[in-house]
């Protein structure tokens, strides 16, 4: 039986969009940029890596501000004594669509949404986040401290009391006197926790000088270089990408090519092009995705890092939750109704959506900040760099589709009550 709905819609968007040229330039562009939004994030996850966690804590809550306020924005108008209905609603779903954490709502690029007002609060928080984690980031490294000791037998300091129980090593590869004096020297503790993560990480671990090098350039270049290119690339273009328009002669021709892929498909005409080269590297990401996620999990515990091992057991728990609550075969069934229909089907839509807008955004802000605090070897070090990469291809492909092509908006109600 053939799936349609949000899938349909997927094709027809594209065809229409991009010529149905599956490497066109415009998609490519606006992918890139798409995928650069996502990555200029990590200059707020550098930041909070060299000052504190609790700095994370203030850009979520301001990020999750701007969300409310784009969701009461975006709903439709309602009764004032259901004012309070909205609002709890309105908090309730970026916590459990994070996608919306960092995309706002209804803005089609393309201007498909149905309703889109301008979200020029929503992408100039988002821009000051971003560019002023780097100011601020550079002015914080300006700051060194060694606190490194070569690595003895373990004995206890009265100071180690001050150390995080999850920084192993005090006392044996970073001095707990001089991580002491760098607390005292600065309220800020991140700084601090982050030297001595690495003093144990280079006494430890066995990675190499080459894929040290490399790991600690890609870390330090994409924070700074991506927020740049960002705005390189709206100065460049000069669009006003903020206040989109909808576009109701656009809509119309999607309408229109949607209904002739329904008659080609009801009639049992094959589709123009063969997709299944693209579902099979699809489902190939999307089980690399959440394999890595395993195995970060194993890594965070295998550190005796606690923290970050529950908050990583939480993601992978709800894909599993997901997954079992719809049946452990559904995957390979959606697949082959996929391959057999020509196309995605709309059961593998919603089980490939759920993991990108729920599970990837959190995912890449987790491992992306975890990376610089895990001691470990050349295979803990490229897993932990895999699954950054896959999460955040995962989130730039769920929030274009979601937002950007407006596909499925209404299958939302479903993802929220955990069917994948």
């Amino acid at each position: 039986m053939v799936q349609l709905d949000g899938s349909l819609r997927l094709l027809a968007s594209y065809n229409v969009l991009h010529g149905r040229q599956f490497f066109a330039k415009s998609l490519m562009a606006m992918w890139f940029f798409s995928l650069l939004e996502w990555a200029a994030f990590s200059s707020v996850i550098c930041l909070a890596q060299w000052t504190s966690q609790f700095f994370l804590f203030l850009a979520f809550l301001a990020m999750m501000g701007a969300a409310v306020h784009r969701t009461v924005q975006t709903s439709s108008s309602s009764p004032a004594s259901e004012i309070w209905t909205r609002l709890a609603e309105a908090w309730w779903k970026p916590l459990l669509t994070p996608v919306y954490l960092f995309l706002p709502e209804q803005h089609s690029c393309y201007g498909l949404s149905s309703q889109s007002p301008p979200a020029t609060g929503f992408y100039t928080l988002h821009a000051t986040l971003r560019l002023g984690s780097v100011l601020l980031w550079l002015l914080t490294m300006a700051r060194p401290v060694d606190m490194c000791v070569a690595p003895v037998l373990h004995f206890w300091q009265p100071e180690c009391a001050e150390v995080p129980s999850w920084i192993q090593g005090c006392g044996t590869t970073f001095s707990p006197q001089e991580y002491t004096r760098c607390l005292r020297s600065s309220w800020l503790d991140g700084a601090c926790n982050l030297l001595a993560a690495q003093c144990r990480n280079q006494a430890e671990g066995q990675v190499d000088l080459t894929v040290s090098l490399f790991v600690d350039a890609w870390m330090s270049a994409v924070p700074l270089a991506t927020p740049v290119l960002c705005l390189l690339f709206v100065l460049a273009r000069w669009e006003k990408f903020w206040a989109v328009a909808p576009d109701a002669n656009l809509r119309h021709r999607i309408q229109e090519e949607e209904q002739r892929l329904q008659e080609q498909l009801c009639n049992g005409d094959q589709l123009t092009h063969n997709w299944s080269w693209w579902l099979h590297l699809d489902l190939a990401l999307l089980a690399l995705d959440f394999g890595t996620d395993l195995f970060c999990l194993l890594i965070f515990l295998g550190a005796r890092n606690w923290g970050f091992a529950f908050l990583q057991l939480l993601l992978v728990s709800s894909t599993v939750a997901r997954c079992v609550q719809r049946g452990p075969q559904a995957v390979l069934e959606a697949f082959k109704t996929s391959k057999a229909q020509g196309f995605v089907s709309q059961s593998y839509l919603e089980i490939a959506q759920a993991e990108r807008i729920m599970r990837a955004p959190l995912a890449f802000v987790l491992q992306y900040y975890s990376f610089a605090f895990i001691a470990g070897d050349c295979f803990q070090v490229w897993i932990l760099s895999i699954s950054v990469l896959f999460s955040l291809v995962s989130a730039t492909q769920g929030g274009f589709i979601l937002v950007d092509l407006d596909v499925a908006p209404e299958q939302l109600s479903t993802l929220l009550r955990w069917d994948c």
